[in-house]
């Protein structure tokens, strides 16, 4: 080709080519963002509205419903999930892929403005989140010493949070447990019914007396002056003096003559603890697209220049780190690209024996993947692990062009040719099955980097990265690779130990090819036993499947070197009723010596549900894998034990998802309209659950019941009286749970809220309660007994809906079995189980994530095999013989799944990968032996003569092609690194399908050849014989005529 011709003639212009190519690409190289995945897309608004001292039904009822109603009509909407808890309703609009996050958000907006008015008046103006997978949290940090947490939490808060928000890349810090101060004016009840007022009256004179207002400008000399009015308290002491009210007689009320005055710990919602200490959790969120590592890194170092100054004893540690894992993975993923480099060196040197050889394809490998980095940057991709997957796996990939180059180069040099003549005549004879090789790739990976939805955003990058390097190999292999061996390659006879070497390979080699080609006339001779057998082949490789004896699952587990307990008490447990649980489970776990640090949230939940007081996570962070004797899956099931004999302590622990999933493993969601039913339904759902073999931590969200004092207004004796509900609903949730009436705001410091509330006595017990005072219209006072009953009542402590129904979760982990076995089991019994009407059960979480993921893939797989088969029939002319090329995907299939069976590996997301990587590689095989059979017919050789010289030609491409990838692959497989379990299984299916498919083609492929052969003759026979017999019948019609 003219290409590779001007390589050999003009080496400088080349070498000049590629260089740049290397340079840019290493360029590109330091400019790639580090992250675990890929960025994805995930359009998603969360609207969070606060509804302060409200129950969840209220939420529910008052303002989750409402802005459900407001965004239904959502262009581009999914569906709407929402969360109704105390205080705080959460409606989440997830939108379809083609959404646009920008606008979604905006028209979100404006559709929750237009009902504001509609929700009641205390509700917090609510505020939109936007969903981002790559702006979360990716350290915790813990902040503890001999200080009060009061002094730890001033210190995070003023110092070390400011200093931390400032580094490049962070795009907050976040100061979470400890105390914070907020002035609290308590208030006397009984002092207030002395004169008549009511709290909401407190609150209000307060926040008109603390205010700074402007009041226009004054000019004067020359000179325009600002005026305003400051009356802003400047200590707390000051509140005490301001007058709340009058009396009939005009007498000032002060706040002192009602209420007392002090400076208090706002309410605790979190505890945090590091290696049993009592500490201050500062979270670090990075920015959307920053750098995982060098953010972490960055953080650090500011964090050690700040600690000079710290307080004699404080000590800032990293309690959570995702840049370690990330980083151990790239490393472990860079570590395997080097060892598949170099393992198909040392297959090339046993195959070839020539140093020269090897130092070229370890020239090509490198240059093709460093410029694919060029690609990568370009299209704003970044180092995860997809990307580096995809670049590790591509190098088994790389090495066939470079290798079916260089062997043909090589077999011409000891035809006798010139280099120079065996470099072009040897690219040039291989020229079409190298094109077909590397197209091959391409239409096979291309689908996958156009699968839809969040899963095709993840597999995006890895399949494009594919493509990118495989089109660079085979521009290396018609340049770089041919200009190198026509300087380099030489035909010796030396002594040397290589040469020595080299010539009783040799020997053994002609011997396997004479053995070959015997066999190979045997089995085409025998055509029809070597088809059946490869038949059997194919169904015996199948069968493991559709008799579900190959388990399935998502995603594997891996053991990243982290392990999350989970603990969940009785609805109603006080923040101290969890905290002394969370105390007895840490002192349980500090006996561990596997784990390296304990870190400790009460008060927080799994992720999946809003958190509340009764929840509390452990996080361990374990040794590194190689010192420790148990895996991370084990000590997760020595974490479900550290509730034993806790009374009312549901613990479960487990190791997080890769793909950063929370939740657990099989998740059911049962939708309704009556909540009761779906009570009733979602214990029978529980109780199947439990029952399938394989399931732990079984949880029920419609299981637990929040007790609560439920007020019953008397609507008649409050219109009487001019009372509202809303009135009553406002003064008591000022008694009881406090409102922040304004903000003191001393100057030069920072601002803490007023909060006005009852005093402890006053809200201590129901008749307390029952006495809160409430003033009419008129003036009178009442009692909110004298309006209403208090009864106590049990409600769920959430309210969770999906599409505006009521929604439960049923949710369960996997222990000893896949995930997938178990969904299947699961989903058996449900078909027994007889639902109302109007009631539906669906899979969501991971395993509604698998059925998704093995969809799309299914899908690429297929039409990755029919582009294959468009693409041979373009560049051979032939509709039957790609057929034959095609046959070889069926042989690997023995072996990929026998391959998963042998290795204890899953069929999961990454071993399908594999599958549809082997679909690419099986099939090259089959091109070099079925295109130099072509060639060599239409040299003159009969049929059977071409294929068993083309088959003994083309034997060792095909062997050192098989064996580079097998080796290329070994290192994958083997588990090694913290993390690795994810990438065997594609590994796996690769090794163990190249294996069967290569010993299978090299005589069924043949074998298959002679019979499409046979057809096409006959065909073509059929063909002539019908056009002649046409146009006889036109010469008899013509006689008959004249």
């Amino acid at each position: 080709m003219e290409l590779t011709r001007i390589s050999i003639l003009r080496p400088l212009f080349i070498t000049m080519a590629v260089l740049a190519l290397v340079i840019f690409g290493l360029v590109s190289y330091t400019r790639l963002g580090v992250d675990l995945w890929p960025n994805v897309s995930f359009p998603a608004v969360t609207v969070v509205t606060v509804y302060p001292g409200a129950g969840p039904e209220s939420v529910e009822e008052l303002v989750t419903k409402p802005i459900e109603d407001a965004l239904a009509g959502v262009t581009d909407l999914d569906y709407l999930q929402s969360s109704s808890t105390e205080g705080v309703s959460y409606v989440a609009a997830i939108f379809t892929e083609r959404a646009n996050a920008d606008t979604a958000a905006l028209d979100v907006e404006r559709r929750v403005s237009s009902i504001r008015s509609t929700l009641p008046q205390d509700v917090r103006p609510p505020s939109l989140v936007k969903a981002d997978l790559q702006s979360l949290p990716i350290m915790n940090i813990s902040l503890s010493g001999p200080l009060p947490l009061e002094d730890l939490f001033r210190l995070a808060d003023d110092k070390i949070a400011n200093q931390l928000a400032t580094v490049r890349g962070v795009a907050s810090a976040k100061v979470v447990g400890g105390f914070n101060d907020e002035v609290v004016v308590k208030i006397d009840q009984s002092q207030l019914r002395a004169r008549g007022l009511s709290i909401l009256q407190i609150s209000a004179a307060l926040a008109q007396e603390n205010v700074n207002l402007p009041s226009g400008s004054v000019e004067q000399g020359g000179l325009d002056y600002d005026v305003r009015l400051n009356a802003y308290v400047q200590k707390p002491e000051e509140l005490q003096n301001l007058i709340v009210s009058m009396s009939p007689t005009g007498v000032p009320i002060y706040l002192r003559d009602v209420a007392s005055v002090e400076v208090a710990h706002k309410k605790q919602t979190q505890i945090n603890r590091t290696d049993g200490r009592d500490s201050v959790g500062l979270v670090i969120t990075k920015q959307s697209g920053a750098n995982t590592i060098q953010v972490a890194d960055a953080v650090k170092k500011a964090l050690k220049s700040l600690e000079p100054s710290f307080p004699a004893g404080v000590e800032a540690k990293v309690a959570t780190d995702e840049s370690i894992f990330t980083r151990q993975s790239l490393n472990d993923l860079q570590r395997n690209l080097i060892e598949a480099v170099v393992l198909t060196a040392l297959v090339l040197l046993l195959f070839l024996h020539t140093w020269r050889s090897t130092i070229i394809v370890l020239l090509s490998i490198p240059t093709s993947l460093i410029s694919t980095f060029a690609v990568m940057n370009l299209l704003g991709f970044s180092l995860n692990m997809m990307s580096m997957m995809a670049l590790a796996l591509t190098v088994g990939i790389l090495v066939d062009d470079s290798i079916v180059v260089l062997e043909n180069i090589f077999r011409h040099l000891h035809l006798g040719e010139t280099p120079w003549t065996a470099a072009l005549n040897g690219r040039n004879e291989i020229g079409l099955a190298a094109i077909a090789i590397t197209l091959v790739d391409v239409v096979v990976y291309t689908p996958v980097a156009l699968m839809s939805g969040v899963v095709g955003q993840y597999f995006r990058q890895f399949g494009l990265s594919v493509t990118a390097a495989t089109l660079f190999s085979l521009l290396i292999s018609f340049t770089l690779v041919p200009m190198l061996s026509s300087r380099w390659l030489r035909v010796t006879a030396g002594n040397s130990l290589l040469d020595r070497f080299g010539r009783v390979w040799e020997a053994g080699y002609d011997r396997l090819i004479a053995t070959y080609r015997g066999v190979l006339a045997w089995a085409l001779r025998w055509r029809w036993l070597v088809i059946g057998a490869g038949v059997a082949a194919f169904v015996l490789g199948l069968a493991p499947i559709f008799l579900q004896i190959l388990p399935t699952e998502f995603m594997p587990e891996a053991d990243a070197g982290e392990v999350v307990v989970y603990l969940e008490m009785p609805p109603g447990t006080t923040l101290d009723g969890t905290n002394q649980v969370m105390r007895t489970m840490e002192d349980r776990v500090s006996q561990w010596s596997e784990v390296k640090t304990v870190f400790a949230s009460v008060g927080v939940s799994d992720g999946m549900t809003p958190d509340q007081s009764r929840f509390g996570r452990l996080y361990l962070r374990l040794v590194p894998k190689n010192e420790r004797g148990v895996t991370a899956q084990q000590l997760a099931a020595r974490g479900r034990t550290l509730g034993e004999g806790i009374a009312g302590a549901h613990v479960r622990a487990q190791v997080p998802s890769f793909l950063g999933m929370g939740g657990q493993a099989i998740m059911l969601q049962i939708q309704g309209p009556d909540s009761d039913t779906l009570t009733a339904v979602s214990k029978r759902v529980a109780d199947i659950m439990r029952n399938t073999p394989g399931t732990v931590d079984v949880t029920d969200s419609g299981a637990t019941g929040q007790p609560e004092l439920v007020a019953s207004v008397d609507r008649q004796k409050a219109a009487d009286l001019g009372l509202s509900a809303t009135q009553i609903a406002a003064t008591m949730r000022a008694s009881i749970d406090g409102v922040v009436a304004t903000q003191l705001r001393p100057t030069g410091q920072k601002s803490m809220d007023i909060r006005v509330i009852s005093a402890e006595t006053d809200r201590a017990t129901v008749d307390k309660v029952l006495s809160i005072p409430l003033v009419t219209p008129r003036g009178t006072l009442v009692s909110l007994g004298q309006v209403a009953t208090v009864k106590e009542s049990s409600g769920p402590p959430e309210i969770d809906r999906r599409n505006r129904q009521r929604l439960v979760t049923v949710g369960a982990d996997v222990v000893g079995r896949a995930s997938g076995d178990v969904s299947r089991d699961i989903e058996t019994a449900l078909k027994q189980l007889e639902l109302p009407a109007g009631y539906s059960i669906s899979y969501g979480g991971m395993t509604e994530a698998q059925t998704e993921s093995f969809t799309q893939l299914g899908q690429a797989l297929a039409l990755s095999i029919v582009l294959m088969y468009m693409l041979m029939v373009a560049l051979y002319e032939s509709l039957l013989y790609p057929f034959v090329i095609m046959l070889s995907l069926p042989l690997a299939i023995a072996g990929a799944i026998g391959g998963l069976l042998v290795t204890g590996n899953t069929l999961n997301m990454t071993s399908m990968i594999g599958m549809i990587m082997l679909t690419g590689l099986v099939g090259k095989n089959a091109i070099l032996l079925i295109d130099y059979t072509n060639t060599l017919r239409k040299g003159g050789l009969g049929r059977n003569e071409a294929l068993i010289e083309a088959g003994s030609t083309r034997l060792r491409p095909i062997l050192m092609t098989t064996a580079a990838l097998v080796v290329a692959m070994f290192p994958l497989a083997l588990k090694l690194g913290e993390g690795a379990e994810m990438r065997a299984g594609m590994s796996v299916v690769v090794i163990g399908g190249l294996l069967t498919s290569t010993l299978l083609t090299l005589l069924v492929i043949p074998s298959v050849y002679t019979v499409v052969d046979d057809a096409q003759a006959r065909l073509f026979r059929w063909l002539r014989r019908g056009t002649a017999d046409s146009a006889t019948a036109g010469r008899e019609a013509t006689d008959l005529a004249h």
